[in-house]
């Protein structure tokens, strides 16, 4: 196999947590020029083709298997959650393919010693142990990351990096408490994906800090002396100059000038052009929330380019927007009662809507995402991108996911084979549906008991049957003289 024509490390470091975010970057040549169309708007990705990536998590215990702040599957699952709002109105979809764990001595050895990532071998000890998954977004929660200060004392602690593992795949390593739901909305989790894609900082001035590279900051191509913004900085256009080290009010969000100047001179808010203060790809960890066009561009570009190369789908795998529609834990049940039901689940971060299709034809498995042709009747539920608990696709129903296809609901679920686990019968007394009934609750024989109509008296009945996946079926009937 050829390799990958290009290695690069990106590393994102953090102080301590009340401390503003540093950053140290190294970036070898990697033989790719920045082809990104720059005249672009938000608006121009709407409707261009969807990327789905599959992220999967490992957590790293010690060498005896103890793990003080175990990743748990609701905080891998909101990390990806956060990730589809941070990435799907650029059709970049992201599907949680599940947590594996290993324990590691070179865990212990390497990150706790300060050696890390000097003198250490992380990326051939993944891909050594197989303790990685081809082609999908692999994220690796640590208790500590530390590696050695480059100005000498103590080691210095980061919060998450981004590194390639082999010339097969990349990986994201993060401390366990920079994916949790609390910590700073994600932004240090959206910024590494973004390094993933390729994207460098806001503020880079290349892997030794020269000065000829940081970013200037205008936007005059005539200015031969001055304009840089296509091979300075982060190499994307529309990104505002940001100087190293920028100064900022962290609560305010708001750039605060200190005197600082690019190469030229000129500061770094002159013309109206404020630094880059709340992107992504910056280090104001409680502010970062967006991504200008000219980066979704180049981070959709980058996608493109990596399923052209040769080896490029063994480091990001694109996949059909099927598998979204695919739960990710349970099963459909075919037929029969069950008592430990294993209902299928989806992951939440999308907005989903619900439709009825109780008189559609039977689906005992759901259809294919390719069919649309089943009937389908009113919203029953729906769940916003906010919803932060599972999702049960319950039974006589299909769905949307608005982000993906709002055109038609998919997977058509209308299964009737399924025996009910329990029930109640209720009787109108008076032979009219009104409140004078007797009510009689029915175990799983009794409800599934096949002479149950039979048996009956004469009478008005509602036979309400429950099943397992949380459905109900409810019939109406009326018994006259056997």
């Amino acid at each position: 196999m050829k390799k990958l024509l290009f290695f690069i490390t990106f590393i994102t470091m953090v102080m301590n947590v009340n401390a503003q975010l540093v950053c140290g970057t190294v970036m070898e040549d990697d033989g790719i020029v920045n082809l990104a169309n720059q005249n672009v708007t938000m608006e121009s990705f709407l409707g261009l083709e969807p990327y789905v990536l599959k992220v999967h998590f490992w957590d790293i215990n010690d060498t005896d298997g103890t793990n003080p702040h175990p990743l748990s599957e609701l905080t891998a699952l909101n990390a990806v959650a956060q990730l589809n709002k941070n990435y799907n109105s650029f059709n970049i979809f992201f599907k949680y393919d599940g947590i594996d764990e290993f324990d590691s001595e070179y865990y212990q050895s390497h990150f706790d010693s300060g050696s890390f990532p000097d003198n250490s071998n992380i990326g051939p000890f993944m891909y050594n142990n197989n303790y990685f998954v081809q082609g999908a977004v692999n994220i690796y929660s640590l208790d500590r990351i530390l590696f050695e200060n480059p100005n000498g004392g103590d080691p210095i602690e980061a919060a998450g990096m981004m590194r390639w593992g082999s010339e097969y795949f990349k990986m994201i390593l993060m401390r366990h408490d920079f994916i949790e739901p609390t910590n700073f909305d994600y932004s240090v989790l959206t910024h590494e994906v973004g390094h993933f894609f390729n994207l460098i900082h806001t503020f880079d001035c290349g892997p030794t800090d020269v000065e000829s590279l940081c970013e200037n900051v205008t936007r005059n191509v005539d200015d031969d002396d001055c304009y840089n913004a296509d091979i300075g900085g982060d190499l994307i256009i529309d990104t505002n100059a940001t100087p190293k080290g920028m100064l900022y009010d962290e609560y305010g969000c708001t750039y605060t000038p200190n005197g600082e100047v690019d190469s030229c001179g000129v500061a770094y808010n002159a013309g109206g052009l404020e630094p880059e203060v709340t992107n992504f790809m910056g280090y104001n960890k409680t502010c970062n929330n967006e991504f200008t066009p000219g980066q979704v561009a180049y981070m959709r570009w980058y996608i493109d380019y990596m399923a052209d190369h040769p080896d490029g789908l063994y480091v990001i795998e694109n996949y059909p927007v099927p598998i979204l529609y695919k739960p990710y834990k349970g099963e459909y049940y075919l037929a029969g009662p069950s008592t430990s039901h294993n209902p299928p689940l989806y992951q939440y971060g999308f907005d989903y809507v619900f439709y009825d299709t109780s008189q559609a034809e039977v689906y005992n498995q759901p259809s294919n995402y390719e069919d649309t042709t089943f009937w389908y009747g009113d919203v029953v539920e729906s769940f916003d991108t906010n919803y932060n608990t599972p999702i049960v696709h319950q039974n006589h129903t299909a769905f949307k996911i608005l982000q993906v296809d709002a055109n038609y609901p998919r997977i058509c679920y209308n299964n009737y084979n399924k025996a009910p686990s329990d029930g109640t019968i209720i009787k109108f007394l008076d032979g009219v549906p009104n409140a004078n009934v007797t009510i009689t609750a029915q175990d799983s024989t009794q409800i599934n008991n096949s002479n149950l109509i039979e048996e009956l008296e004469p009478g008005l009945y509602n036979v309400k049957k429950n099943y397992e996946d949380g459905g109900t079926q409810e019939t109406m009937i009326y018994k006259e003289n056997n």
